[in-house]
């Protein structure tokens, strides 16, 4: 069990950091009159993962995701924009379709 809540815990607060400064950097490209393209949002998903997957990490002993180097979150921050990009690519299609 104890897994399992590592797990939902880490799963969850990278999703949350993910999720949550999303609306606060379109807030922003508004405010500077700056247009987010998809390579744009690609690129800001990266670095917001990666650095959500680090300060997660650094807790490791209540989330249990301990990662010693910044070159391994590099890679699951790259995989995780990669997932990210092919999910809205199928909800984007999705949506055309209706």
């Amino acid at each position: 069990m104890g897994e399992m809540w590592s797990l939902f815990l880490s799963v969850g607060l990278i999703s949350l950091l993910s999720l949550g400064l999303a609306p606060m950097i379109e807030w922003v490209a508004e405010h500077v009159k700056f247009k987010l393209n998809n390579r744009d949002w690609v690129v800001l998903y990266f670095f917001i993962n990666f650095a959500a997957i680090w300060l997660v990490s650094r807790y490791a002993e209540w989330v249990g995701l301990g990662i010693a180097s910044w070159p391994v979150v590099a890679v699951l921050s790259l995989a995780l924009v990669a997932i990210q990009a092919v999910t809205a690519g199928v909800i984007s299609r999705l949506k055309l379709h209706r």
